[in-house]
């Protein structure tokens, strides 16, 4: 990974939000995250990014706490996870049906053929991307705070694949606005009866190699530096 490039739009991300008013912090203090994504109202926390059922460090775990005058008003998670050479389908397979407490370990009752080999190795994961009601903003500012958390896990991790699942009309923004994602599945998993809260059968599974994402910053850094220079 180009660093050099990753900084690069990191800073005019980071340059743009605090000219809107936003802000950020990186938190790894599972406790007070859980305790912040209360008070913006969040109504969900995918058992993926749960401290509670997780064994998370400081080095396999992060969240992006947004702010708006100072206040928290919005959050994206990620985590770490080398699952060396397991098939990825297997791993959404196993984890799902541990997170969900499904005992037979059949959580999914199929996974598309597309998802199943999509990402391997060491992975990235981004998700429970949130704002309160009152505070969406612009298409441009959500662009700028997926870009500038895509670029916080790329300094952070050396990463093989980068994946998210999201909904329909999530995954339609996301590829509108060009969040970094280069790889797309429709219904990408379907839940055994009854599907669990907070899930769909219609889930986009969204995700990019450590090779796109280079590919990704450096185009993006090319496009900053020719702003800058108007």
């Amino acid at each position: 990974m180009d660093k050099t490039a990753v900084a690069t739009v990191m800073a005019a991300c980071k340059w743009r939000l605090l000219k809107s008013g936003v802000s950020f912090e990186v938190r790894r203090d599972f406790a007070n995250v859980d305790r912040l994504l209360k008070e913006i109202d969040k109504p969900y926390l995918t058992p993926r990014l749960s401290s509670e059922i997780n064994d998370f460090t400081e080095k396999d775990a992060m969240w992006v706490i947004l702010k708006s005058e100072g206040r928290p008003y919005g959050s994206v998670g990620a985590r770490f996870h080398d699952i060396g050479r397991m098939n990825f389908g297997q791993y959404l397979q196993e984890t799902n049906s541990r997170h969900y407490g499904v005992k037979d370990g059949r959580a999914l009752a199929e996974i598309a053929p597309p998802a199943q080999d999509m990402c391997a190795g060491k992975l990235a994961y981004f998700g429970d991307m949130y704002f309160h009601p009152d505070h969406r903003g612009s298409p441009a500012q959500l662009r700028d705070v997926a870009v500038l958390c895509q670029s916080i896990l790329a300094l952070e991790w050396d990463y093989d694949y980068v994946f998210c699942f999201t909904g329909r009309r999530a995954a339609k923004v996301a590829r509108n606005l060009d969040y970094g994602f280069s790889r797309w599945t429709r219904n990408a998993q379907t839940w055994a009866e009854p599907v669990p809260d907070g899930r769909a059968n219609s889930e986009w599974l969204l995700a990019s190699s450590h090779d796109d994402m280079d590919h990704f910053f450096q185009s993006e850094a090319v496009k900053e530096d020719r702003q800058m220079s108007k």
